[in-house]
């Protein structure tokens, strides 16, 4: 009798292990193919969504430029069709109409030159109180600066140039104003006769743009810019002083803390506010809450205290009040 050999048996716990070695395999086979196969989609969609770039317009040779546009622009078949257009009646025209204007002259426009002298009116020859103390000149529409006048003018640190005889003044009281946290600033001074016509040519054509006749043009724009020869700026002893913090020359300027402290104290250094906004009748020029002459102490106390302006009380000064209490004309400066 054969001896059969004893057939060796894997253990079970061996068996275990294979098993679990041979799943594991599986495993990872599984999952590489997958990968490859994710890999494989990824390249795919990414080389199908790259941006093709669009090639530029060429204008092909015997082809219109409508055939290309009906060609790129393809009609879908639920499109409705294009209905026919229904002819309409022509719209009349309206000719547009100007805003009113003061005065629209009929002939041609014709601006002014700042070089024509015709127009600046003749005025009569400026009134000095005292020759000894040249700032308190009158200077308005009715006086002018005598010919050749040349004030004496230094110029400021801030390039600003000022009478001699205000600069130190006017120093002192910018200076005094900031010291208690207000900042107001010089922002005009001294004009040459050349700027000062420049100025009002300027003015005359703006309200000629607007339709005014040159005559009226000339009288408006004198109630703001001064005709040259009769600009207070023309003698170094007025100078324009705005809020560091609102620069606009306009009536809110007179809401500013720094106007407000100015109105009620530059009278203590020499200056008065000069164009005040209820004398505009005998001042000639409309209100302006920034413009401001030196007069000196004591003639600047009189107009802040008596709340005239400088024509008024200069006209009490030349011709004093009779005795029964009759009035002193005004006009006799105007």
């Amino acid at each position: 009798m054969e001896n059969k050999k004893p057939v060796r048996r894997t253990p079970p716990k061996r068996r275990r292990n294979l098993k679990k070695k041979k799943n594991g395999m599986k495993f990872m086979w599984i999952l590489v193919v997958a990968l490859i196969c994710v890999i494989g989609v990824l390249v795919v969609r990414l080389f199908n969504n790259q941006d093709v770039e669009t090639p530029p317009h060429i204008d092909l040779p015997g082809q219109e430029e409508d055939q290309l546009q009906e060609q790129q622009t393809p009609v879908t078949p639920e499109e409705t069709p294009e209905q026919p257009e229904i002819p309409q009646e022509p719209i009349p025209q309206i000719p547009e109409q100007p805003e009113p204007t003061p005065e629209v002259p009929s002939e041609k426009v014709e601006y002014v030159d700042a070089s024509d002298p015709t127009i600046y009116p003749v005025v009569a020859n400026v009134t000095v109180i005292d020759t000894q103390a040249p700032y308190t000149m009158l200077v308005n529409p009715w006086n002018k600066l005598p010919e050749g006048y040349e004030p004496d003018i230094i110029t400021r640190s801030d390039g600003h140039k000022v009478h001699a005889t205000a600069a130190e003044p006017l120093q002192k009281m910018l200076n005094d104003a900031w010291a208690e946290g207000l900042k107001p600033i010089v922002c005009s001074s001294f004009r040459t006769e050349t700027k000062q016509k420049n100025l009002f040519a300027n003015e005359v054509n703006s309200y000629i743009r607007s339709g005014y006749t040159r005559e009226n043009a000339i009288t408006e724009a004198a109630k703001w810019v001064a005709n040259p020869g009769t600009s207070e700026h023309q003698t170094g002893l007025a100078v324009d002083i705005v809020s560091l913090n609102y620069q606009v020359l306009d009536k809110k300027q007179e809401d500013t803390p720094e106007q407000k402290w100015l109105m009620e104290n530059s009278y203590k250094y020499g200056f008065i506010l000069r164009y005040p906004s209820n004398k505009s009748d005998i001042t000639g020029i409309y209100y302006e809450p920034w413009h401001y002459r030196y007069v000196g102490v004591e003639l600047a106390e009189e107009v802040y205290t008596s709340g005239l302006c400088l024509e008024e009380v200069l006209a009490l000064k030349l011709n004093p009040p009779e005795e029964d209490g009759g009035e002193t004309a005004v006009s006799d400066l105007l």
